[in-house]
């Protein structure tokens, strides 16, 4: 009964949804505004410990009204993850200045596309964000360009950072083994920022956090154009 629930809600999403993006902001945003606007276009992936304390995992970002990319091994919890498997999460409001979330009830959406190669999965929800993401058009990107980051870092809730593109777009070999187009950022980028993004300062999304090195600051984010294809296709 639980699959075939999962499954009309796959349905739903997919019916519903579109693969159009929001309008890009006009000009620069400052600072201020720009990380809020970021923090709200980011969730949180979730789970309970041990003592029922909801814990963050991974991050992931709106792309439209009801659907959250992230990477793929943050939905991959060392099984064989399958279209209509359930991931909670947490929005920005949902948050605010608490630190211990024993007395919240998270939100929850499902598998609707993964792909474990590139590193990347969609989760369909029922819910309707204030923001969602913009990805940056074909505009050249930098080596020293400003980028802005938002993840679960160290498991901080919803903790903005800022940096700079590392490197170019490359074909490398990522965490998984597999070769897949990278932006190397250079950035306070750590566990729980996987599946986050990585922002231009018009809010525009150059990339989706993949993996890190033991090299600091320095993190690989899959790159714009992998994910228009996966978003797409």
């Amino acid at each position: 009964m639980k699959r075939f629930i999962a499954f009309l809600l796959v349905v739903l999403v997919l019916v519903t949804s579109c693969s159009t993006f929001a309008a890009p902001p006009a000009q620069q945003l400052e600072t201020f505004n720009l990380a809020e606007m970021l923090q709200r276009t980011t969730v949180a992936l979730v789970h309970r410990d041990d003592e029922g304390y909801l814990r963050a995992h991974c991050a992931g970002v709106w792309i439209n009204t009801n659907i959250i990319l992230t990477a793929a091994h943050c939905v991959d919890n060392d099984t064989n993850v399958v279209v209509g498997d359930k991931v909670e999460y947490l929005v920005y409001e949902d948050v605010g200045d608490l630190v211990e979330l024993n007395n919240v009830k998270s939100r929850s959406g499902v598998v609707i596309k993964f792909n474990k190669e590139i590193d990347l999965a969609m989760i369909g929800t029922i819910n309707t964000p204030k923001h969602f993401i913009t990805l940056r058009g074909q505009r050249r990107i930098r080596v020293g360009e400003h980028v802005n980051v938002v993840g679960q870092t160290a498991g901080l809730w919803f903790s903005f950072s800022e940096g700079v593109v590392g490197h170019l777009p490359r074909t490398m070999i990522g965490a998984n083994d597999k070769m897949n187009v990278y932006l190397q950022v250079s950035a306070p980028v750590w566990f729980g920022n996987s599946g986050g993004a990585v922002w231009d300062d018009n809010g525009n999304l150059l990339g989706i956090a993949s993996f890190i090195t033991r090299a600091p600051n320095m993190a690989f984010f899959v790159d714009r154009s992998i994910i228009e294809k996966f978003i797409l296709n």
